[in-house]
């Protein structure tokens, strides 16, 4: 039997999960429940049970911008292995506080499974937020929806399009600080 390029099932089903999620269950102001969901993450890590978390969560530590205290909260990322890279997108048209603290203060920490790591944030460019939208549409052809529906941009199937929309997704480039003494 020939291979088919469809998409496979369950790639659609959560594409379409996740667009009825976010455009309809996810609310405009982060309110206590989704505190709560957001936190959960964070306190399975710091309980032990870090290893409970999907692989694709990591807990992002900042400073706050206003209290200069450690926050931390738990951010879907993507990595670059070639660049040592982890590529953050904020939610809510870049009011989260993870992003707005990171901007203020780029000396974060980054956690998942037993690593903690010093790194330092700096802004994505829309460039940066285009080509990581394309490797999502390679996968997931159908979150353009979701992008397309935040964003207030139709999608033309074109990179134009995606350029468009990438200043409603701002986002981070984290990359892990060299220790003092190691080697290069």
């Amino acid at each position: 039997m020939a291979e088919s390029n469809r998409t496979p099932l369950s790639i659609l089903i959560r594409a379409e999960i996740e667009h009825f999620i976010v455009s309809r269950m996810v609310p405009a102001k982060v309110g206590n429940l989704m505190r709560l969901v957001f936190k959960t993450p964070v306190w399975l890590y710091q309980s032990g049970f870090g290893r409970l978390v999907p692989r694709k969560i990591l807990i992002l530590t900042t400073i706050g911008r206003k209290t200069g205290k450690p926050r931390m909260t738990a951010v879907e990322y993507g990595y670059d292995a070639a660049a040592d890279e982890y590529f953050l997108m904020s939610g809510w048209g870049g009011r989260s506080d993870w992003y707005r603290n990171a901007r203020a203060n780029p000396r974060v920490q980054i956690w998942f499974r037993d690593k903690k790591i010093d790194a330092v944030a700096r802004q994505a460019t829309n460039d940066d937020v285009v080509k990581v939208m394309q490797e999502v549409l390679a996968i997931n052809p159908h979150a353009v929806r979701t992008w397309s529906s935040h964003s207030g941009v139709p999608y033309d199937g074109t990179r134009n399009s995606l350029l468009q929309m990438a200043p409603a997704f701002p986002s981070l480039l984290v990359s892990p600080v060299q220790s003092p003494g190691a080697e290069e």
